[in-house]
């Protein structure tokens, strides 16, 4: 879970020629909540890292270098200057073929919220939610594909891996952006309050009260990962990673 001042979401780790590398969506550091993604100019970015090791809650401020695939893609990548891996495992690759229809997994923090897990080490650590979806669509834009996907996303999921396959073949496709929203009418009703026996019968109506609210349509956007690859691969300044 990372924190910027402006709102909490996820990122995650890959690694590319050697080189380990993070991913998160650009909403999170820019604020934009709606409309194309933007870009960053800001050559370094400091975030609040949730360190993910025991059960109390423990911020860990951190600087990063800054990727930006693009303008308008909902993607940066992260560079730390020291190591963010706390268990010694790889980190995850980068792949673009899936098919329709396919059943994929989504991890994040929701509403900002982690749960505890303890390992074979016997060491606490807060881990991310897990949802599952289906690759609905895609759709192809000049500057990246987005995925369309069939599932219920919640605030704190921005910048959190698509996943396909399990085990050592999992690749991630592509990184959390938003939901679809669709308005919707809501009526609130007053109710009137009850009468004592003592009191003349009441007869008043209970009235009516119409909003509109943004509802969760079920269709997640998540922008490719392949573009944060060709960015790296112009950029190479990834800490190296130990081969084994």
């Amino acid at each position: 879970m990372i924190k910027s001042k402006i709102e909490a979401g996820t990122m995650f780790p890959i690694e590319v020629d050697n080189r380990e590398y993070w991913l998160t969506a650009k909403h999170i550091l820019t604020g934009r909540k709606s409309g194309p993604a933007g870009e960053i100019t800001a050559k370094t970015f400091t975030l609040d890292v949730l360190d993910p090791i025991g059960e109390a809650i423990k911020w860990n401020q951190t600087e990063f270098k800054i990727i930006d695939p693009g303008k308008d893609i909902d993607i940066v990548v992260l560079v730390p200057n020291i190591k963010l891996q706390t268990v010694d495992i790889p980190s995850l690759k980068v792949s673009s073929s899936m098919g329709m229809g396919q059943e994929c997994s989504f991890l994040g923090f929701p509403f900002a919220n982690t749960w505890t897990a303890t390992f074979s080490d016997s060491q606490k650590y807060k881990m991310p939610f897990i949802k599952h979806c289906y690759v609905s669509g895609i759709i192809r834009q000049a500057t990246a594909a987005v995925l369309v996907l069939d599932g219920i996303n919640n605030p704190g999921f921005s910048g959190g891996p698509v996943l396909y396959r399990t085990g050592p073949d999992q690749v991630v496709l592509g990184v959390i952006s938003s939901y679809h929203h669709e308005p919707g009418e809501v009526h609130s009703i007053e109710v009137p309050d009850v009468p004592t026996a003592a009191q003349a019968p009441c007869n008043k109506k209970p009235t009516k009260k119409k909003d509109v609210v943004d509802l969760n349509t079920g269709i997640i956007l998540a922008f490719m990962a392949d573009v944060a690859v060709d960015a790296i691969k112009k950029n190479p300044i990834g800490r190296l990673v130990e081969v084994k």
